[in-house]
């Protein structure tokens, strides 16, 4: 079963049953306001460790974790005897509402004139959550929101917009790109936030076969380098971009870059 969500409501697509379009719905779904989320944003993250749905309702902010287990009951449960049950099925928030904490993060909640990105990230651990919107990324325990206590463990503002951001393997730094093509990695259990590259990455990743290793997509030539943190200056490897592309335009260099890392 994968997932999307949508401004207005969490969409499933159940494979085994044709393709089925399942959806769990607001009761008030006609009433509907402005989403302060861009198209661009990542709401959805799967804790299979303790056994939780974490999303985003896109209209009030407010961040849900939904049991996986009673929900799904709740989703096979439809009725098949119905056809339009057979192409399409809505589950009214209501009927799940009891298994569904509701929490008030107050990044997610603080109202902006535009739209913007936003991404939730667990570790490979599933023990701790990143939450970036706007220029502000805080990190919260997963058993704190578990428990419905809401200070994150640490937070983090950026000049700039923030970009991607990308945990470690070791699941305490994480990287993070912003708009002005900054690159930052921060510490969680240092709390510090240390600018690597100053204007020129569009986009970063670790080298999982070495923690102080990383890969990052420069912004002017669009070449990707291999850097050691011990010494950013001097590129271990070099990539080129292929001749093909550096006719391209910076927003699709921007996608290239970003599939190849």
């Amino acid at each position: 079963m994968s997932i999307q969500v949508e401004v207005d409501h969490l969409k499933f697509f159940d494979i085994k049953n044709g393709l089925r379009n399942i959806q769990i719905v607001d009761d008030k779904e006609d009433q509907k306001t402005f989403s302060r989320f861009s198209e661009a944003s990542s709401l959805v993250q799967v804790c299979n460790r303790y056994g939780y749905l974490i999303f985003v309702n896109s209209n009030d902010g407010q961040l849900l974790l939904a049991e996986i287990t009673p929900l799904l009951k709740s989703l096979l449960s439809g009725n098949d005897n119905d056809d339009d049950s057979q192409s399409s099925l809505k589950i009214p928030l209501s009927t799940v509402q009891q298994h569904i904490k509701s929490i008030a993060i107050p990044s997610l909640k603080q109202k902006r004139k535009q739209s913007s990105k936003t991404t939730l990230l667990l570790t490979d651990n599933e023990q701790y959550l990143a939450i970036s919107i706007s220029s502000n990324l805080s990190i919260y325990s997963i058993k704190d929101l578990i428990r419905n206590k809401i200070k994150a463990l640490v937070e983090f503002e950026f000049k700039d917009q923030i970009d991607t951001i990308e945990w470690n393997k070791d699941n305490d730094r994480l990287l993070v790109t912003t708009n002005d093509d900054n690159l930052y990695i921060c510490s969680i259990k240092e709390s510090s936030q240390d600018l690597i590259c100053a204007d020129s990455v569009k986009t970063a990743c670790w080298n999982h076969s070495n923690s102080d290793e990383l890969y990052i997509g420069l912004a002017a030539v669009g070449n990707i380098d291999l850097i050691s943190l011990n010494d950013i200056d001097t590129p271990i490897v070099t990539i080129e971009m292929p001749e093909e592309l550096k006719d391209q335009d910076n927003q699709s260099r921007l996608t290239t870059l970003s599939t190849l890392l």
